[in-house]
């Protein structure tokens, strides 16, 4: 099975002064029998995407010494490449770097085995993660948190759905609603702070001055940063329903009220937070998606709309427009059809507006996936697999005694 292989886009290469080379001009190393498939150039420095027998890779050299190269895995190692060898460096320095750093590695998997490490040393491995870079400071890393609660807000969202759909006894209104709403919602709060980050430090502003702002005024502040006229973007009364959100998971989180009802003019939220359906979670993706919609293509060269990462016999990132209108829209449809039940909540999404900024040029930044893992959080794990978790729970179970379909109460009252 072929592995990932990385490639840079035309376009980024373009940015990073690369020009592709025609195959009558492509460089190769009579040592090299590999089959070239495209060649890119920049000054004295080749990359290379390459083929040998089954294997396709992406290689990097110094045209004057072409026997020697560097293999590509990721855009980080080609911005930190870029950046040595305009520092006067070679790639022969860095190939030695490169072998410093694997001896390094070597002695430190050894010292592993002696001294096993602590599994709190781990949390900052964010392979299969998503941040963004500007190509002015490869350093700097704006990190995209709101994949990560997206995902699990959809999973739950789903398994909502999925009870609803299939309920024989009574409506099931979503086991799981309290903790999809508030992760929707977190997706939104962190997509939204994400962008302010990238005008902040496109503008030299500190983002310690807006992260105290309510979630609609850091949205109004947003569309300040980036131009956008406040009027044009709440046409469709967006910024009203994000208020009504916040309130509503205000609620959920902090659980303030007796259970009185809250009057809500511009969404179908539930009057008493505390009970909510999959309609909630449905509203709270309905104010993300048109809100992220409006916004997605404002950063010149960048689509920012939150993805879905989907699972079968492949994988793909899936825009979360794409996601609510061929999955999530329609099984709704189909589940209150299947139980003759209809909704308040208009599921059909608002045209969208898409805003375009001038504030940034295309290449400022890049979206890049933490595809490999970082060599500082390689292990030797135990491939054995167990279930000890399963056979806990139903050890515990069995010693209970408890005669099939029994239903044991907590004990609460005490008397």
């Amino acid at each position: 099975m072929m592995s990932h292989v990385f490639m840079p886009s035309d376009e980024h290469l373009k940015v990073h002064g690369f020009i592709q080379l025609e195959p009558e001009s492509f460089e190769k190393s009579e040592f090299n029998r590999a089959q070239i498939i495209t060649q890119w150039k920049n000054k004295d420095v080749i990359l290379s995407l390459e083929q040998d027998s089954d294997e396709v890779r992406t290689i990097v050299f110094d045209k004057l010494t072409p026997g020697f190269s560097l293999r590509l895995k990721s855009q980080r190692e080609l911005l930190e490449i870029l950046h040595w060898l305009e520092q006067g460096k070679t790639i022969n320095y860095l190939m030695q770097l490169e072998q410093e750093r694997r001896e390094k590695e070597v002695i430190r998997m050894e010292e592993l085995r002696e001294n096993p490490p602590y599994l709190e040393d781990y949390r900052y491995n964010n392979i299969g993660g998503s941040h963004f870079l500007f190509t002015s400071k490869p350093d700097l890393k704006i990190f995209m948190p709101y994949q990560h609660h997206l995902q699990l807000a959809f999973r739950y969202t789903m398994n909502d759905l999925a009870k609803l759909e299939n309920a024989k006894d009574t409506v099931h209104t979503g086991v799981e609603s309290h903790t999809a709403i508030s992760l929707w919602f977190l997706t939104l709060e962190s997509y939204i702070n994400a962008l302010i980050k990238l005008c902040c430090v496109k503008k030299n502003e500190d983002f310690g001055h807006y992260k105290r702002q309510t979630l609609p005024g850091r949205l109004s502040s947003l569309l300040q940063f980036l131009e956008i006229d406040r009027k044009d973007f709440n046409k469709n009364k967006i910024i009203p329903q994000l208020d009504e959100l916040c309130q509503f998971r205000n609620e959920i989180f902090h659980d303030r009220h007796f259970g009185e009802e809250i009057r809500f003019k511009h969404t179908s939220l539930s009057p008493i937070p505390i009970f909510n359906c999959q309609i909630d979670e449905i509203q709270a993706i309905k104010i993300l998606v048109e809100i992220a919609n409006m916004l997605r293509f404002a950063i010149d060269g960048l689509d920012t709309m939150p993805t879905v990462i989907l699972h079968t016999h492949a994988v793909a990132w899936v825009h979360l427009s794409e996601v609510y209108q061929k999955i999530i829209q329609p099984y709704v449809t189909f589940i209150l059809e299947k139980h003759h039940m209809r909704t308040r909540l208009r599921l059909e999404m608002e045209e969208p507006l898409n805003f375009r900024s001038t504030v940034f040029e295309k290449g400022d930044i890049l979206c890049l996936v933490q595809v490999d893992q970082e060599p500082e959080f390689e292990f030797w794990l135990n491939s054995e697999q167990t279930s000890m978790g399963n056979n806990l729970y139903k050890g515990y179970m069995d010693s209970l005694n408890l005669k099939p379909d029994t239903l044991l109460f907590p004990k609460v009252t005490l008397v």
